[in-house]
């Protein structure tokens, strides 16, 4: 989903180690659920 542009970019926090922005993510589930109510309507 990251490289199909469908999910945020992880941030490199270290060598091996990734995270991710907290808000990046809520927006992302936010438009998930609506997509899903939508598809329901």
């Amino acid at each position: 989903m990251i490289k199909a542009g469908r999910f945020p970019k992880p941030l490199k926090i270290g060598l091996t180690a990734v995270a991710w922005d907290a808000d990046e993510i809520q927006r992302w589930q936010e438009r998930k659920i609506a997509e899903r109510d939508t598809a329901a309507a």
